[in-house]
């Protein structure tokens, strides 16, 4: 067995243990909580398991192909001021950003063209 193959099989062992370490914290968060585990399956056969880590330490470990999205507050702006407060979050009108009264969702432009066909 080359080196290649070797280091190969110790990652793919330190991926299975990472994975079954994922579960384990999960069932235990899920238990602590008083959820019912009984709807999460781990399946070792899975090439990928899926969570969601909220305020995670900084050293965390993360390997090729795992997807982070980074939640922040927004932020508002005093104009006339200058200064930013962050307990009163982003505050724009609608029609300035084109933001939909109903759904506060940013219009592309894109529905105007679905409603004509």
């Amino acid at each position: 067995m080359d080196s290649g193959e070797q280091n190969t099989i110790e990652a793919r062992k330190k991926s299975e243990k990472r994975r079954r370490e994922i579960s384990e914290l999960v069932q235990s968060r899920m238990q602590r909580l008083g959820m019912a585990n009984s709807h999460y399956v781990y399946d070792e056969r899975r090439a990928t398991i899926s969570f969601v880590i909220i305020n995670p330490s900084f050293d965390i470990d993360l390997e090729a192909g795992d997807i982070i999205y980074v939640l922040r507050a927004p932020v508002s702006e005093d104009a006339s001021r200058k200064r930013v407060n962050p307990r009163r979050g982003l505050r724009r009108k609608q029609q300035e950003h084109n933001l939909s009264p109903q759904t506060h969702l940013l219009h592309t432009g894109l529905e105007d063209l679905e409603s004509v066909e």
